[in-house]
């Protein structure tokens, strides 16, 4: 597989923008996303150069339009993907006075952003990365990744190649929604119960309807992506169990042949020679946002 696609494209949610925003990597064909949400926009404008080099786009997606900014460095593409849904007062998913309304919308959007941007982006040195290529979803933020893969692009031809990897970080978090908000996802009508999840009863606790149905994303994620990875081997078997599963352990030990768990961290010895401590060579360049100065000095090769 790896011969074949050679091009990966890792799908972050709103609320990953701020840890993924300064990869160090030397992979070719790497294209990270970003929801353009307020933390990221400081961060870009503290990087003036970064700015300065971006490439924008608009793009038109089932009606909304979004905007790419795409910017190459040490290889990697990144693609920070901008809608007046993302940026906002308040938390990345609530406020004061609640929940926003309109997350499963704006998670959607950056899904299908992501999904739209091989096909419409000049990425790399050859133009559009194409059709052939690997998705990674993290979290139910864009697990439906591998579902519009499969019933809204090889529905037609296209991604017929492609692969995706769903990344479970904490189960807990699914990305429960009314079960009338699937219509809203421009999904065929017979893809409805790949989303649809009935919670038994001592688990329904004011759902949306009295029989406890939902339209739950990680839970399509989970059914219908080619990999399942996870933070460590040891969360891979819990998850799979009553304990851990947060309802999801049958399904999940059913596609316990697709299930990895990796572990979280970093080479210690290879990346930080020196302790985590305001001391510590690396230190002031990550205070001050300087990657290219900080991976000079931390980075032994």
């Amino acid at each position: 597989m790896r011969k074949k696609l050679s091009k990966s494209f890792n799908v972050v949610g709103v609320w990953h923008a701020g840890h993924h925003g300064c990869h160090w990597t030397s992979a070719t064909h790497v294209l990270t996303f970003h929801a353009l949400h307020s933390f990221t926009r400081a961060v870009l404008h503290h990087c003036s150069s970064l700015l300065l080099v971006c490439s924008q786009k608009r793009h038109d997606i089932n009606g909304s339009e979004v905007g790419y900014f795409h910017h190459v460095n040490h290889g990697v593409d990144y693609v920070f993907v901008d809608h007046p849904s993302f940026p906002r007062p308040g938390g990345l998913y609530s406020d004061e006075f609640g929940t926003f309304g309109d997350n499963q919308f704006r998670f959607t959007l950056l899904t299908l952003a992501a999904l739209e941007a091989p096909l419409v982006l000049p990425l790399g040195e050859q133009g559009l990365y194409g059709q052939d290529c690997i998705f990674m979803a993290n979290d139910w933020h864009t697990a439906l990744i591998p579902v519009y893969l499969a019933a809204k692009y090889r529905a037609h031809g296209v991604y017929n190649n492609a692969r995706s990897i769903l990344a479970i970080h904490n189960l807990r978090h699914q990305g429960v929604f009314p079960p009338g908000s699937y219509w809203s996802l421009g999904l065929p009508d017979n893809w409805y119960g790949t989303l649809e999840w009935q919670y038994p009863p001592d688990q329904r606790m004011g759902a949306y309807e009295e029989e406890g149905r939902a339209v739950n994303h990680i839970k399509a994620g989970i059914i219908t992506a080619d990999r399942i990875v996870t933070v460590s081997p040891g969360y891979a078997e819990e998850i799979k169990t009553w304990l851990g599963g947060w309802g999801m352990d049958g399904l999940l030990a059913s596609r316990g042949f697709v299930l990895n768990g990796v572990i979280n961290g970093i080479d210690t010895e290879r990346a930080w020679p020196s302790p985590w401590t305001p001391t510590s060579p690396c230190w002031p360049s990550l205070v001050a946002w300087t990657p290219r100065k900080a991976r000079t000095s931390c980075w032994k090769p």
